[in-house]
């Protein structure tokens, strides 16, 4: 076991790192913030990050097969 305590220091700096972009957000305190983070489930730390930040659903879109962004022209994009 000898990666344990570097993943362990590697999650806890990038959950402080999404706390402190949520509190300068203004998103809410740190109490909400750790309900947020704590209600989300086991979640990888960049969908943590979405949760936390209410882009889940992008970060959940960005990552589906086959999805585009809204500017590249995909399906739908108006080639007029």
């Amino acid at each position: 076991w000898p990666t344990q305590a570097p993943s362990y220091l590697t999650g806890c700096l990038e959950i402080e790192r999404v706390r402190d972009e949520y509190l300068a957000l203004g998103l809410g305190s740190r109490r909400d913030f750790h309900d947020t983070i704590a209600g989300s489930g086991s979640l990888p730390p960049g969908l943590a990050r979405a949760a936390a930040l209410g882009r889940f659903d992008d970060a959940a879109a960005a990552a589906a097969p086959g999805a585009e962004s809204p500017d590249s022209g995909g399906p739908g994009a108006d080639r007029s």
